[in-house]
């Protein structure tokens, strides 16, 4: 499993990065590749989108600062040619597309090709995420990079250091609190089942007897019951999803925390987030805010992501590039 962790991460990452960036670089004689005219850009436009975001050669410059120029001109050439990107020009001005059409694994393979160990499969995640995020109409932030991939997977550390759906509010509020973030990283980043699909597994001890009850959980709304129990009868395929916001399975949007509001909520962890004692002095009032105000949700979210993505590894800990994401180096 990836994980944001290096031996030599004392420093913040807008340091460390372009430190990686020189450590790790390997490209060819530079004469094999002239360099790039000061009006090429690279243009991050996703072609189901309308925004755009331009990244001139002078601030690409400046994110790569102590890195020399020579190679930061290589770096945009090796992008020119690959087949990750998709050159395009628009009179004068080439821009660079990012290929959507090909997987995450496919990508980073083009890429360890033209330039070497440079990046980790933690980063691509990373990255990948926020590429998620925003081709489903939701924000866009800067993801910062030079994150190592761990040494060893550790299922048992991850099912326990990470909240679950059947954990209690205070307990998933404990696990934010301890890798440093707090109460108000919970709900914004919970808001992200906005998209994406849980198995019938993690909720259907909601649907027939909750808690012992002999009922389903009186918090979820009755036609969502009916629907789900008809999904995930009794004995059933656990492997089964569901979306995890009805009605709303494909836009990252606002519509979460509305159905949370309306006892739709599918997850128990979501759920309590609006409807559990605990929440009434917690989290309950940011939720109804999100519900009615998708614009703060987004800055918060945003604010969130890039909090989580920057949690330091343990001292001590190291880490290595994969050259292949799903085992370690051999």
């Amino acid at each position: 499993m990836a994980s944001s962790s290096s031996s030599s991460y004392s420093m913040d990452r807008v340091t460390f990065r372009p430190q990686v960036l020189a450590r790790h670089l390997h490209r060819p004689n530079i004469s094999s590749t002239p360099p790039l005219e000061p009006s090429v850009c690279l243009q991050y436009a996703p072609p189901e989108l309308s925004e755009r975001f331009e990244f001139d050669t002078k601030l690409m410059h400046k994110l790569m600062d102590g890195h020399n120029v020579e190679d930061q001109d290589w770096l945009f050439g090796v992008m020119m040619q690959s087949k990750l990107f998709c050159p395009r020009k628009r009179g004068r001005r080439v821009f660079v597309f990012s290929n959507y059409n090909q997987s995450m694994e496919q990508q980073r393979e083009m890429t360890m090709k033209r330039i070497g160990g440079v990046v980790s499969c933690a980063d691509i995640l990373a990255i990948a995420a926020r590429d998620s995020v925003l081709l489903s109409g939701g924000p866009s932030w800067k993801v910062l990079l030079g994150r190592t991939d761990g040494l060893v997977a550790n299922q048992s550390g991850a099912n326990t250091g990470l909240p679950g759906p059947f954990d209690a509010l205070d307990v998933i509020t404990a696990k934010f609190v301890a890798v440093g973030l707090d109460l108000s990283d919970v709900v914004p980043l919970s808001g992200s089942h906005t998209i994406g699909f849980a198995k019938c597994a993690l909720f259907s001890n909601r649907l027939f007897n909750f808690s012992g009850t002999g009922a389903p959980d009186s918090t979820m709304e009755a036609s969502m019951v009916s629907d789900l129990q008809n999904l995930c009868p009794l004995n059933g395929d656990g492997n089964t999803i569901a979306v995890l916001d009805r009605n709303s399975r494909d836009l990252f949007d606002n519509h979460y925390f509305q159905n949370l509001l309306a006892g739709k909520g599918l997850l128990q962890s979501d759920q309590i987030l609006f409807s559990s004692a605990e929440a009434a002095s917690t989290t309950k009032t940011i939720v109804e805010t999100y519900s009615r105000n998708s614009n703060l949700f987004f800055t918060d979210f945003v604010n969130s992501m890039i909090r989580m993505g920057n949690i330091s590894p343990p001292p001590g800990s190291r880490g290595e590039i994969r050259k292949n994401c799903r085992v370690v180096n051999s």
